[in-house]
């Protein structure tokens, strides 16, 4: 199997470096060439980058503050709403922000790096506490119900 997919790969990188060669070579100008082949690496990358599925839910009635602080990083963002990850985050910033630290579950919590940017993640949640989280909050309150 293993030498299927090595031979599948060095037939792709043959014809990719042929065809750029047969390109390079065929035209009146080298420089012609390669914008065209930038240009076109460039809108593949466009294409992949550009895909919704590598894209971070958003919502434009919360502030750009907000959304900042509260959605983790691609993947993560994709496994729940922007208002749900509001509602964790307001939860979390009860115990969390502030000078007493002692409710916080982060197990980093007394590390350096952690105290070095809780304050502007709790600002960033803050610009969050206008905006109603209702349907997140009463989503959850309905599964420990039924729990």
């Amino acid at each position: 199997m293993a030498k299927q997919t090595l031979s599948i790969l060095i037939v792709a990188f043959v014809l990719t470096a042929t065809s750029l060669l047969y390109l390079t070579s065929t035209t009146v100008s080298s420089s012609r060439t390669l914008k065209l082949y930038t240009s076109a690496r460039t809108n593949l990358y466009t294409a992949w980058t550009s895909c919704p599925f590598f894209e971070c839910p958003s919502d434009e009635s919360y502030p750009a503050s907000c959304t900042d602080s509260v959605i983790p990083p691609w993947p993560i963002c994709k496994f729940h709403s922007v208002e749900d990850w509001v509602a964790s985050a307001q939860d979390s910033a009860t115990r969390c922000c502030g000078d007493d630290l002692t409710d916080c579950k982060c197990p980093k919590k007394d590390d350096e790096k952690f105290l070095n940017k809780i304050g502007e993640w709790c600002q960033g949640v803050d610009s969050c506490s206008g905006i109603s989280t209702a349907s997140a909050a009463s989503r959850k309150e309905i599964l420990i119900v039924f729990e």
